[in-house]
């Protein structure tokens, strides 16, 4: 009975082992996956400050396109303005050459449009 009893502890003893052994491998996966984990969130961070980051630049130059639209459209308007201003008085100082101007004009559109004269004859 005594080889039976030995044969029964060095099961045991090798159970307890393997036991042990089971535990520090899981203990080691738990480990890494929590390494694992604490390096995703890590890049995860990081990324979403980037992204925030981008974000913000890219606001900012949206608001510096805008100024600058509005600076462009506003200097438009001011030289639409004096170009108005100006036609206004050289009307009112050449009134015959400016309808004369008109007229000619008028028929150098309706020439490049291709509405002259010749076209309407049967």
């Amino acid at each position: 009975m005594s080889r039976m009893s030995n044969v029964g502890s060095t099961v045991g003893r090798e159970t307890h082992r393997m036991v042990g052994q089971i535990e520090a491998l899981a203990d080691t996966a738990k480990e890494k996956a929590t390494e694992a984990a604490s390096g995703a969130s890590e890049f995860m961070d990081q990324a979403k400050e980037k992204v925030q980051e981008w974000a913000s630049d890219a606001a900012q130059a949206a608001g510096q396109a805008k100024d600058k639209a509005q600076e462009y459209a506003s200097a438009a308007v001011q030289k639409a303005g004096d170009f108005t201003a100006d036609l206004k008085g050289w009307i009112r100082e050449y009134p015959m050459v400016s309808v004369l101007a008109g007229f000619g004009l008028g028929f150098l559109c309706a020439a490049a449009c291709g509405f002259t004269a010749g076209r309407f004859k049967d």
